[in-house]
């Protein structure tokens, strides 16, 4: 069941809860990683980037912490952003990026929305003797109610065949989110803490995991999956495999 949904309007900083998303089967969810802040004031604004070149949770463990603002006309504001391009220690504040309607849409025509399944955190948080906070992971949709990675059982291949219903809508399932040094910044620090990585190559590995279906990595956490018609996830929805 879905136990929880979150919208990241601003990549990189803290998202915000919602009790229901709405989705295009061609852009992803409205509203999701609709800005970004740049690290290279020349990247053209639309379609995304590789994610290095904005300022994330992988580059600054402090973006995290960071709660974005927006003006009547839903901007971003930009007292919000030089705000945060003090905390980022920048001497003016950073260009930002405006995606104009595409969203979380890559070069590649990704518009997958991720799912987080809460039994594989808890399994981590066991596995590391620490609480890990599930919003370390950014994903949209929270699960519960399944066993500890079962949803990895779902990623047959690259990309997937396997269909899931979430609600009335259905998804195919496309990998493993395989993760990367932002999963390691803490949302309430805005620090570097712990070493996750390791700890989900380590426990993936003796769970005989045999890696994602795309790159054969065990550093992952959670899935992407496309959804195969517009609709909406709301908090409650059922899920199907």
């Amino acid at each position: 069941m879905v136990t929880g949904l979150r919208r990241y309007p601003l990549k990189g900083a803290a998202g915000e809860s919602v009790d229901h998303i709405l989705f295009n089967a061609e852009i992803g969810i409205a509203g999701d990683r609709q800005y970004a802040l740049k690290r290279k004031p020349s990247v053209a604004d639309g379609r995304w980037s590789p994610k290095g070149v904005f300022y994330v949770a992988m580059n600054r463990a402090v973006m995290p912490t960071q709660v974005p603002t927006y003006g009547a006309d839903g901007q971003l504001d930009p007292a919000c952003v030089a705000k945060i391009g003090a905390a980022l220690g920048l001497d003016e504040p950073p260009a930002v990026l405006e995606t104009q309607g595409l969203f979380n849409i890559t070069d590649t025509n990704n518009s997958s929305i991720s799912f987080l399944n809460l039994a594989s955190v808890r399994e981590l948080s066991k596995f590391m003797g620490a609480i890990i906070n599930p919003y370390r992971f950014r994903m949209n949709v929270h699960l519960d109610g399944f066993g500890p990675f079962e949803e990895l059982s779902w990623v047959t291949k690259f990309p997937g065949d396997q269909v899931i219903t979430v609600g009335d809508v259905e998804f195919r399932v496309d990998d493993a989110c395989e993760r990367c040094r932002a999963v390691e910044a803490n949302p309430e620090t805005g620090e570097y803490d712990l070493e996750i990585l390791k700890a989900l190559d380590e426990l993936l590995k003796s769970r005989g995991y045999p890696g994602s279906p795309h790159r054969n990595v065990h550093k992952v956490m959670g899935i992407l999956a496309r959804p195969l018609s517009d609709g909406r996830i709301s908090v409650g929805d059922l899920i199907t495999p």
